[in-house]
């Protein structure tokens, strides 16, 4: 685990006794989707998770990958702030897909995308205009393309929506296509990120 400790010496001027003050350990909880996950890179084995990370903190578990099925994975300090979801590629060896989905999460997207973030955010990140799923279906408001914008497939969001519309126009951006977020009422639905998945997977 990468730490930076800091050591800071003070001189009372009335006394010559040095008082030490440590600062917090900061574990490294930065994330950029083309290289790390913090400590963790591309090549990260289970085995590696439990030595940065300690066994206590590594736990085997099934996850729900959508209609009712689950794969076999692997979860990192699970019911923290630095709680994620391992999925492997080759299994326990190679990282597949990584998601995150506290809403507090202590994990930092380099590119600044944060759980929160709106579409319109997001699209200024990438400086495109994305598409995404419809709703009302297992895999809502997940992106599908950064329209040859500054983002990639390695990484991936699951919007949600912050308004309410009527059904009649839920239902036109509903289902399994593929939707504009310039799409008018994409833009209604007030869209925010709720979880971030980081695709080693898909490469």
């Amino acid at each position: 685990m990468q730490f930076k400790t800091f050591i800071l010496i003070l001189f009372s001027s009335l006394s010559t006794i040095p008082v030490l003050i440590f600062a917090v350990a900061s574990p490294n909880r930065i994330v950029d989707p083309d290289k790390y996950i913090g400590a963790i890179t591309k090549n990260t084995s289970e085995i590696d998770l439990i030595k940065l990370y300690g066994k206590k903190n590594v736990k085997r578990i099934e996850i729900g990958v959508g209609e009712g099925e689950t794969v076999d994975g692997t979860v990192l300090f699970m019911g923290s702030r630095s709680e994620i979801f391992i999925e492997w590629k080759k299994k326990f060896t190679i990282p597949g897909r990584v998601s995150i989905h506290h809403k507090n999460s202590s994990w930092k997207l380099k590119k600044g995308i944060r759980f929160g973030s709106t579409l319109s955010e997001v699209e200024k990140i990438n400086g495109k205009p994305i598409k995404i799923t419809g709703f009302e279906w297992d895999y809502p408001g997940r992106t599908t393309s950064w329209g040859k914008g500054k983002l990639n497939s390695n990484l991936q969001l699951d919007f949600e929506p912050r308004a309410d519309i009527p059904g009649i126009e839920l239902s036109k951006v509903s289902g399994d296509g593929s939707f504009s977020s310039e799409n008018k009422i994409i833009k209604k639905l007030k869209l925010t990120v709720k979880v971030i998945y980081i695709r080693w997977d898909l490469n």
